[in-house]
């Protein structure tokens, strides 16, 4: 006996809507025009066994983010249709997808590889004991104003050429999203291989509005390109300091060897300095290690350098402090 859930009523003129099986993703997101994979659970693992007979065909839908993920990005506006199955919440916006090829891993987990092909939407749910299957209608994007479109999507194709995340892509699909004319699928396209979080790639899936869509994306690729750009600056800038300490050390490491083959002992005085008081002061045992060890840091770090002079103060207040009157 199946266990029908009727989501939202259809008019009696339309035509009835297609079916697949169910398939429900936990933190994932599959894009239209995308190749993606997921871990199958016992009821998908039924499910896409069952699509077989369907020409591969699932219906692939995401449980709805947390609360707090929604808070986490003010960036995300509106509300999203969902509906409650099995104690989850799953949104009604979904992808048809199509697997490619089934998968076995040595730990005994199965995966799908899949293509989504279309938005759709969840308009009704059978069960039975085995798998699920989901009754659902195509959707398409929806764009309110033309020119708009055109130029978010040559903006953001633009920004994604110059990001680093193209670095890192293939020819080819860099040159299917600088040449694509549809402005639906070259967002999807961008919108799986951006770096984003569970529900941006939600908020990504679920808005049908195009102009908001690329809006949306142009934020995140500005994002991606300016975190892109201060991570290099900081690498730079550990690179420079971290070059500019060795070649300092390299150099005063070849100017006393110089000084040693010409015998001259132009060794600096407050380093002579301390080693004389060193050897008329009574220390304790701990306190002359101490000295000893920034002694030889002192012989080696710039005398310019606001280091030379924290360790030379220390080392200072170490030899001036009466260490015989405290110990009587």
């Amino acid at each position: 006996m199946t266990d029908d859930i009727n989501i939202s009523l259809k008019s009696p003129d339309k035509a009835p809507p297609a079916d697949a099986p169910l398939i429900i993703l936990n933190s994932q997101v599959a894009f239209p025009h995308n190749l993606s994979s997921a871990i199958l659970s016992d009821r998908n693992l039924a499910g896409c066994t069952e699509s077989y007979s369907h020409g591969r065909l699932i219906a692939v839908f995401s449980e709805m983010p947390s609360a707090e993920e929604f808070k986490s990005n003010t960036a995300i506006k509106g509300s999203f249709s969902q509906v409650k199955f099995n104690d989850n919440l799953i949104s009604r916006t979904g992808t048809l997808c199509r697997i490619i090829k089934k998968m076995q891993f040595p730990d005994g987990s199965e995966r799908i590889l899949m293509r989504g092909i279309s938005r759709i939407t969840l308009m009704r749910i059978s069960s039975n004991k085995d798998f699920d299957t989901a009754f659902y209608e195509k959707i398409e994007d929806r764009i309110e104003n033309e020119k708009e479109v055109q130029g978010a999507l040559k903006s953001a194709v633009t920004l994604f050429t110059e990001s680093s995340i193209a670095g890192v892509m293939q020819d080819e699909f860099k040159f299917a999203i600088t040449n694509l004319n549809n402005p639906g699928r070259a967002s999807d396209l961008i919108s799986e291989a951006l770096p984003l979080s569970f529900v941006e790639k939600f908020y990504l899936l679920n808005e049908l509005s195009l102009d908001k869509r690329l809006h949306f994306l142009i934020i995140m690729l500005n994002r991606s390109i300016e975190i892109a750009r201060v991570s290099s600056k900081i690498q730079a800038e550990v690179h420079e300091s971290m070059s500019k300490s060795q070649r300092d050390f390299f150099l005063q490491e070849q100017l006393r060897a110089i000084k040693k083959e010409l015998g001259e002992d132009n060794r600096n005085p407050d380093i002579i300095d301390i080693e004389h008081r060193l050897e008329t002061t009574e220390l304790p045992e701990r306190a002359e290690a101490v000295v000893r060890k920034e002694l030889s840091r002192l012989e080696v770090i710039p005398q310019m350098s606001p280091e030379y002079h924290v360790s030379y103060n220390y080392v200072d207040t170490i030899l001036s402090v009466p260490w015989t009157k405290c110990s009587e």
